[in-house]
């Protein structure tokens, strides 16, 4: 070798990719990313139902709710939307319909394309998870 060091092709785990394969596989990234549109969501609905205003409240005729349970509750159909926020609320619907298919079969498919590159990896985090 004459004084050359030769390095011997030897497999090795990449921590960087073994980490985000962890977020992937414990669907860690995928929850993070449904809260986080959740509240964005929840932020830009507009709703079409006016408003009472307190001096209604105060007339002598006024209804008061016998418990705090007897107030209004919330419209999850979304009949009281504007016409753009029921086209929201209708596709993020569908959203939450996919998210179960999402992590049945999304996740072990972007697992599965992992392996190519990955071996390692892949066979690291699927050995971890499935011992716990």
């Amino acid at each position: 070798n004459q004084g050359h060091v030769v390095w011997s092709d030897v497999a090795y785990l990449n921590i960087d990719v073994l980490f985000w394969l962890v977020l992937l596989a414990l669907p860690v990234v995928l929850l993070a990313v449904v809260v986080l549109l959740m509240l964005f969501f929840s932020l830009t609905l507009e709703s079409n139902r006016s408003e009472s205003s307190p001096e209604d409240n105060c007339t002598p005729n006024a209804k008061v709710p016998s418990s705090p349970m007897a107030s209004p509750s919330l419209d999850i159909s979304g009949a009281h939307l504007t016409p753009r926020s029921q086209r929201m609320y209708a596709w993020w619907a569908l959203f939450c319909r996919c998210i179960p298919c999402f992590v049945v079969f999304g996740l072990p498919v972007t697992i599965a394309a992992y392996t190519w590159p990955y071996p390692f990896e892949v066979f690291a985090v699927l050995r971890m998870l499935s011992a716990v």
